[in-house]
């Protein structure tokens, strides 16, 4: 966004009459509207002076419990200020970054292959930046597809208290992001080790503006960076006292010499969209045949899948008949072996409030309401009332996921609201049903008794009430 249409926009935000801007800024309303319009940029040697004066003047109107909302046509990506002077601050840094970037411009600098590079020091410049750089990119992507490629530790403490304060009010109106993130092996045992739940909740959230990805390597990645291809790179350091520092990288030629030397190390993706995981199965029929020899130790339903379905109710989905098979087969598998079986409360009364079955690859099944108590009694089935612990029932807020778990393979399932897109996460590896086992065990998740008789009681209650008594 060029200086003009940001100042443009933040008087509109900021509802000043544009006469009384000018006043402000020590200008004549003719002068501002050359700026606005693009004729000129403000003088380079008193950038700085100009945009503290402009964001002065926009954050003394604009500044306002949750007031980052207001910004977020501007900055889709941004954090929530806690005072009036962090607005200041960020509004200066912003109208500073497109004085630049316009001077660049007007100047025939070539822009694609700069001679220098800017850097940024210190937790709030870095923090400003980020945002500022990556909205605009967002911003200026229009219909563009922006793929980002990230292997910042999200998790690490030294960058958990900036990337934290991240919102991304207005992304979810952006179709055109996906993101890719790089794991090597030890810092994702790390991840699951320290910050399991922490990690498990992030996919959901992710999701809602972009696409993720994850990738795996073998080689430990030594670089923090977010690289938005064909872009800028942001690599990220920290100073021996502990200071964040942020270096944008704009050059085209090493943008793509970056690019190449990220896919040519040893990575390997290890997330599945619905296309590629119905054709993983489609080219290995047994696999379904594999894993229950191989047995599935847990999985834990924090969405309400359709293990209850019969094959020929797969029909009414669209897909093909080898992947309604193996979907059909895995539902018995799970339901009539010794795999524990482990659910939210919220997970079991979704379905009989929204009627929807999720089926992995191929959509949701709907119920009209008469029909959704005869498909819940299908459960006394399969209740073995000599081993009530098959079933666990956790009365807790878990992330908008499913996780299958069978040994030395963790598979984590996301599915959107419209269930239709999603994504399997496949990590080799024990450690996320390791982490909720010892969750379960220890009470950091509630569970709830459960037995044949409180089943019968549940779907007594489902008769009579829409919303059952807790167990």
């Amino acid at each position: 966004m060029n200086t003009g249409k940001l100042l443009e926009k933040l008087i509109d935000i900021a509802k000043i009459p544009k006469t009384d801007f000018a006043l402000n800024m020590n200008m004549t309303p003719s002068g501002l509207s050359k700026i606005l319009t693009g004729k000129r940029l403000p003088v380079l040697k008193e950038k700085k002076a100009f945009s503290r004066q402009a964001a002065l003047c926009f954050a003394e109107a604009i500044y306002d419990f949750n007031c980052y909302m207001k910004l977020e046509e501007i900055f889709p990506v941004i954090y929530n200020f806690n005072s009036k002077y962090e607005l200041e601050i960020f509004l200066a840094s912003a109208v500073e970054y497109s004085i630049d970037r316009d001077f660049v411009e007007e100047n025939s600098e070539n822009k694609n292959y700069p001679d220098t590079e800017a850097s940024f020091l210190g937790k709030k410049t870095v923090l400003n930046m980020i945002c500022i750089i990556i909205s605009d990119q967002i911003t200026n992507a229009k219909d563009r597809i922006l793929p980002f490629y990230s292997t910042l530790p999200l998790f690490d403490p030294v960058y958990s208290g900036t990337f934290v304060k991240i919102k991304t009010v207005n992304l979810r109106n952006w179709k055109n992001l996906s993101m890719n993130h790089f794991f090597d092996y030890s810092s994702l045992e790390v991840v699951f080790d320290k910050y399991g739940m922490t990690f498990l909740s992030s996919i959901p959230k992710l999701h809602l503006f972009a696409n993720l990805d994850l990738w795996i390597t073998e080689e430990k990645m030594e670089s923090a960076f977010i690289l938005l291809k064909d872009q800028v790179l942001l690599v990220f350091n920290v100073q021996l006292d502990g200071t964040p520092l942020l270096t944008a990288i704009r050059h085209k030629g090493y943008l793509n010499v970056f690019f190449t030397s990220l896919m040519k190390r040893k990575i390997k993706k290890i997330s599945y969209s619905r296309s590629e995981a119905s054709a993983l199965l489609e080219a290995n029929p047994t696999f379904i045949d594999k894993l229950a020899s191989a047995g599935v130790d847990t999985v834990y339903n924090f969405i309400s899948l359709g293990y209850l379905l019969e094959r020929h109710e797969l029909d009414v989905l669209d897909g093909k008949d080898i992947v309604k098979d193996f979907i059909s087969k895995f539902f018995n598998c799970i339901l009539t072996t010794e795999t524990t079986f482990a659910v939210t409360l919220d997970a079991m009364t979704s379905f009989f409030t929204s009627g929807k079955a999720i089926v992995p690859l191929l959509g949701a099944v709907d119920f009209a309401q008469e029909e959704r108590l005869p498909y819940l009694e299908r459960f006394g089935l399969y209740l073995d009332r000599k081993k009530p612990d098959k079933i666990q029932v956790l009365n807790c807020d878990m992330p908008y996921i499913a996780i299958i778990c069978s040994a030395g393979a963790n598979i984590v399932y996301y599915v959107d609201s419209t269930y239709q897109s999603e994504r399997f996460y496949y990590f080799k590896t024990d450690k996320i049903n390791e982490m909720l086992k010892d969750k379960i065990a220890d009470g950091s998740l509630k569970t709830l008794d459960f037995s044949g008789e409180i089943w019968d009681y549940y779907v007594e209650e489902l008769k009579t009430n829409v919303h059952p008594a807790s167990f």
